[in-house]
């Protein structure tokens, strides 16, 4: 099947909180924001559901993209050591099925939620082994449903969330056993909040239900209580906090323990808490009887992100807590209730691995996972108590990485509209490699691609971003690509997802978004002749630090200079205007002076995404032979003159209707027309399809808009470059776009290769990052985000003039 959403639920829930759409630079969760909380809340990858029971510890991966939904059962073994005795996957598996987002044991039978397919998995267990034994569905719920996002079991009840229903009111409903599992309740709020997402938290206790709805009220949230009257459920009044509660997400998590509800409200006044509520005799309602903060009082923590009950106390996660690493307090009963508090937090090593974002206990055994670890793959921490009732990390628990099969000896023709697994027309795949085979590990992800034609040997190599490095290919022989290793991000910088690299004079220059005090890495191309046969791991020759995070750079060949944009997080910023070094001697780069036009950016500044700098011989006299940037800056087009370095001069600026975000574009060789690309214009409503703006800039001081492009596809368009006439699109979740720009005013496309087989093409930010297509060869590369490396070859059916 093909994802529309690689994490349904923390993307459908931040689709509600984000507010407008911004782009795709900084991690958009950083701070206290609510959309964080929802994020760390709903994140499904290999811990973002678990269960113990009976020694068998179960931990969901429902976020899988590129192979179906898992549970991992590990048992503890005679040695004291705990390893994977069992893959639990739906019946029908399939890629991005998302079966493991959400667990319910009771005794020997088990739910699975599968929201992405929309279906709740039944499952015994009989000798140890589980066995699907029936499934429930919610198809008449409607496609975006989320049917099994949230599950509930006890004896012969389970309850169901389906928080996307009715286009995100929400429904739960309740399935008898004892009937052959037959449906019968379907629960709403009485209030019909449009947006409550009622159904993404649930609780069962003998004869009452509770339903989380953590967006109603524009995300303060409300708990519904529903209880069994004469054979009918009926609403039983609502779990509603003391005092303010904006902006709360209250009832994002819920837990029955004995005659208390406790009630997760991840984001209250920031710091989150946890409401313990029970039964109020004089009104038959329930009110609050303690209300629990973190001791720590951080804001942003996310205290309440999980809940469970063992061993006499009370575990609630803070997976926001110590710098995004995570933590959970154990809360202790007293009698004065749960007074006394434990932090438990593991020893990481690295941010954001939101540890405490999923708990389970059972006696002296518990699970917690972090499912930020390794960029979002997630990981677990088994707990055990020792004699003395400490409480001591066991083991660390992680799954494979995921990988599309490899593309090797034969290249794979277009025939049918397919080659192999991927949609095409009029394009060959080469080669195929996924990330594992060029260097990345778990939760690496890629990025940029650029290339380097060695002109001593003829060889022809791919330079591949990865979120930890740079990797180099060798494809001289396209279908037999050699991977000969990496240099990777500077010590002490984090991942990151913007990577960017340019190559002049046997050197790439290398800059990363997001990643502190990472500077301009500088690389010499020749020492790739290092390799034996075995990959190496370079070190950068120098680190230019006059900047730290860049967003992009660019370089014009001609003159030897490097452009640098979106630089941040220190050193000579330039606004995130273009920062300008002389790269003429590669290994004494030279500060040459910055520019920006600060009646371009979104905060005034002439902050520049990407840019394109060529020494221009296009149509207008005035400029011939002055060196012309184009600058991608947000909000508009911007054209400057940078011949003088120490003058540089803003010669016009642009913008096109229904901007969203002005990204990154590309002239045709004839320097006349600018080929525009809009990051978010789709994302926004804004527009309904693909589109590329075309400017005709036969005045520079003029730019005018002459056209607008649309592909039939609803794909985020990303970076785009041109040789001769034909214009080369990485467009996200489309792949690979070929458009025939003879007539440069009227692009008509004539080939593509969806690099992204289990994602629809709709919005977002998956599939082909960018493309190099500059290979005097033909051969193409292009770096798709979760799969990897693509060589390709297109096959023109243009007749021949």
């Amino acid at each position: 099947m093909k994802q529309l959403l690689q994490s349904a639920l923390a993307v459908a829930f931040l689709a509600l909180v984000a507010g407008p759409v911004t782009a795709q630079s900084l991690n958009p969760a950083l701070g206290s924001d609510v959309d964080d909380v929802v994020a760390s809340a709903f994140l499904s990858g290999f811990g973002g559901a678990l269960a113990i029971s009976d020694g068998q510890v179960l931990v969901g991966e429902g976020q899988n993209s590129l192979r179906p939904g898992i549970v991992y059962l590990y048992e503890r073994g005679a040695d004291g050591s705990w390893s994977e005795t069992a893959q639990l996957m739906a019946p029908d598996s399939e890629m991005g099925d998302s079966f493991g987002s959400a667990l319910a044991i009771d005794g020997d039978r088990m739910l699975v939620g599968a929201p992405e397919i929309n279906r709740v998995f039944l499952m015994e267990r009989e000798a140890g082994t589980w066995s699907v034994v029936g499934e429930m569905a919610g198809d008449d719920e409607g496609e975006d449903a989320l049917f099994g996002a949230a599950v509930a079991l006890m004896g012969d009840w389970a309850l169901v969330g389906a928080p996307g229903a009715e286009e995100t009111a929400g429904a739960a409903l309740l399935f008898d056993g004892s009937d052959g599992w037959a449906q019968v309740a379907r629960l709403t709020a009485h209030n019909g909040d449009e947006e409550g997402r009622f159904g993404a938290s649930v609780a069962l206790r003998d004869g009452e239900i509770f339903v989380g709805a953590p967006m109603a009220g524009g995300q303060d949230g409300t708990v519904y209580a529903f209880r069994a009257d004469a054979g009918e459920w009926v609403e039983a009044g609502e779990l509603s906090p003391r005092g303010d509660a904006d902006d709360a997400v209250f009832g994002m998590r819920l837990l029955v323990h004995g005659d208390e509800i406790l009630v997760g409200a991840p984001n209250l006044n920031l710091t989150g808490a946890v409401m313990i509520f029970t039964a109020d005799n004089s009104n038959e309602g329930w009110i609050e009887r303690d209300r629990l903060h973190s001791f720590h009082g951080t804001v942003g923590t996310s205290f309440g992100g999980a809940l469970a009950v063992g061993d006499d106390a009370l575990w609630i996660g803070v997976p926001l807590g110590m710098g995004r690493r995570g933590a959970v307090d154990r809360f202790f009963r007293t009698d004065e209730g749960w007074t006394g508090v434990e932090r438990l937090s593991g020893d990481w090593t690295s941010p954001n691995n939101r540890y405490g974002s999923a708990i389970a206990v059972e006696g002296d055994v518990a699970a917690v996972a972090a499912v930020g670890t390794d960029g979002g793959a997630g990981a677990v921490v088994i707990l055990e108590r020792d004699a003395d009732g400490v409480w001591n990390e066991a083991e660390r628990l992680a799954s494979e990485p995921e990988a599309l099969p490899a593309i090797l000896a034969e290249s794979v023709m277009c025939e049918g509209g397919k080659a192999a697994i991927y949609d095409c027309e009029n394009v060959e795949i080469l080669s195929f490699l996924p990330l594992p085979d060029i260097g990345g590990e778990r939760g690496i992800r890629m990025n940029d691609t650029w290339g380097w034609h060695d002109e001593e040997t003829g060889r022809e190599i791919v330079l591949a971003g990865r979120t930890d490095g740079v990797a180099f290919v060798d494809i001289t022989d396209p279908s037999n690509p050699v991977y000969l290793g990496e240099v990777l991000r500077t010590e002490g910088s984090p991942t990151a997802a913007w990577r960017d690299f340019k190559v002049f004079n046997d050197h790439a220059f290398i800059v990363a978004d997001a990643s502190g005090q990472h500077g301009m890495q500088v690389f010499n191309l020749r020492r790739l002749d290092e390799f034996d046969g075995e990959p190496i791991t370079w070190e950068p020759d120098l680190t230019y630090d006059r900047i730290h995070s860049a967003h992009n750079i660019g370089l014009n060949p001609e003159t030897g200079y490097v452009y640098i944009v979106g630089a941040s997080q220190g050193g000579e910023t330039c606004g995130g205007g273009l920062h300008m070094v002389d790269v003429n001697d590669p290994m004494n780069p030279q500060f040459a002076g910055c520019f920006a036009d600060p009646q371009t950016g979104r905060t005034g500044t002439g902050y520049s995404h990407d840019v394109q700098c060529v020494t221009y011989r296009g149509p207008d006299d005035r400029y011939f032979e002055r060196e012309i940037c184009m600058g991608s800056n947000e909000t508009h087009l911007s054209v400057a003159d940078v011949t003088d370095k120490e003058n540089p001069i803003a010669v016009s600026r642009a913008a096109y209707p229904n901007v969203g975000y002005v990204h990154q574009g590309w002239f045709d060789e004839d320097h006349r027309y600018f080929y525009m690309q809009d990051e978010l214009a789709l994302m926004g409503g804004l527009i309904d399809n693909t589109r590329t703006v075309i400017f005709d800039l036969v005045d520079l001081e003029d730019p005018q808009v002459v056209g607008e492009f649309f592909f039939d596809s609803r794909a985020v368009s990303h970076n785009l470059y041109i040789v001769g006439d034909l214009m080369y699109e990485a467009n996200y979740s489309s792949g690979l776009r070929i458009v025939d720009i003879s007539d440069r005013e009227n692009p008509q496309e004539v080939g593509y290769i969806d690099t992204a087989p289990t994602h629809e093409q709709e919005p977002m930010f998956e599939g082909a990052w960018s493309t190099y297509p500059f290979f005097e060869s033909g051969s193409i590369s292009i770096s798709s985000i979760g799969e990897g490396l693509f060589i390709v070859r297109f096959h023109d059916p243009r007749p021949v003039s």
